[in-house]
C-alpha cells in the first residue's frame, strides 16, 4: 500500500498505475494481484485461524445449497505428491482440443494470482467473475451457517463456476489429499488419476 502513495506513475499494456516508481509492470501486476486477493479473501469470510480443518460437512453442505451438481458435468479427479498438475493441465488440453469438449479446470496452487486456479477452455476466471462467485459462496456459507475455509470456498468456486457454464467436462487436481479432500465430494468421477505418489501419501 505505502507503494501506491509514491509518485510517479506508472504505464503497462496500455493501463496507468498512478503512485509507483522503481518497479516492473510484472511487479506492480504482483502487487495489484495481492492486494485484489486479500480483498477477496476477505470476502469469503476466510478466517487464517481456521487453518485446515478435515471433513467434508461444509462442502457438502455448500455443494447442495447452491446445486452444483445438479447438471451433467463428468469429472476427471487427479491426485498423488508430484505431477498432478502438469496431469491435469495436459488432460484439460487434450480433451479440450483433441476431443472438442469445453473443459474446466482446477488447480493449486496458483503463482501470481488464484485466478490461475479456475480456468475454462484455458482461460482464467475474470476478476469481475471471481468477485460474483465469492459472494454467492460467502452468502451461502452465511445462510447455511458454514465457515468454509480457504481452499473450500476456492473449490465451491470452480465447482460453481463450471455448472453455471455448463462445462462437459472439469479436471480436478486434488489439495492434499485423502479421504476428506474437498475436492473428495464428487462421488463418481468418470476418471480418477494418481500420479506419482511419495512419504508424505
Amino acid at each position: 500500500v505505502e507503494l501506491l502513495e509514491e509518485s510517479p506513475s506508472l504505464n503497462c499494456a496500455g493501463k496507468t498505475y498512478v503512485g509507483i516508481r522503481g518497479y516492473s509492470c510484472w511487479d506492480v501486476f504482483g502487487l495489484y494481484s495481492k492486494i485484489w486477493t486479500m480483498k477477496r479473501l476477505r470476502q469469503l469470510n476466510y478466517n487464517k485461524n481456521l487453518g485446515i480443518r478435515l471433513g467434508l460437512e461444509r462442502m457438502s453442505a455448500l455443494a447442495s445449497y447452491l446445486g452444483v451438481f445438479d447438471n451433467n458435468v463428468k469429472f476427471v479427479h487427479v491426485a498423488g505428491t508430484n505431477g498432478k498438475g502438469s496431469v491435469c493441465h495436459k488432460t484439460a488440453y487434450a480433451i479440450q482440443h483433441d476431443l472438442g469438449f469445453r473443459v474446466g479446470l482446477f488447480t493449486s496452487p496458483h503463482i501470481t494470482t488464484f485466478r490461475e486456479r479456475i480456468r475454462i477452455d484455458q482461460h482464467m476466471i475474470s476478476s469481475d467473475r471471481a468477485d460474483d462467485l465469492a459472494k454467492t459462496i460467502a452468502d451461502a456459507a452465511s445462510k447455511i451457517k458454514v465457515e468454509p475455509t480457504y481452499f473450500e470456498s476456492l473449490t465451491m468456486m470452480a465447482f460453481l463456476d463450471f455448472h453455471l457454464n455448463r462445462v462437459d467436462y472439469a479436471v480436478i487436481e486434488a489439495g492434499l489429499g485423502g479421504a476428506t479432500d474437498a475436492t473428495n465430494i464428487i462421488e463418481k468421477p468418470v476418471v480418477a488419476a494418481i500420479s506419482s505418489v511419495a512419504l508424505d501419501h
